[in-house]
């Protein structure tokens, strides 16, 4: 059974340039936000012994039906660090 923070609503704006209606989630505040954020972070950052591969911002996005944005607020909020793009790793410090 999904939580009332999962669902999300269909609502029209006006003057878009899209001609449909755009996806809006309601807040998440209190412990589903807290719940949400550890969520993201340990997708994003799995232990080592977990055996998990890390996901993408992107990934975790689709997973939790929320947007980029909202994940990276999340993850921001965890304390994590953002991996560089694209896998590359900085040949300087």
């Amino acid at each position: 059974m999904p939580s009332p923070a999962s669902e999300t609503a269909l609502t029209p704006v006006a003057g878009s340039p899209r001609s449909g209606p755009r996806h809006v989630s309601p807040p998440v505040t209190g412990a589903a936000r807290e719940q949400m954020r550890k969520d993201a972070a340990r997708l994003y950052q799995p232990s080592p012994d977990s055996g998990d591969q890390p996901l993408s911002i992107r990934d975790i996005a689709r997973r939790l039906q929320r947007s980029y944005g909202f994940v990276w607020n999340l993850l921001k909020e965890a304390g994590v660090r953002r991996r560089p793009a694209h896998g590359h790793k900085r040949s300087t410090p």
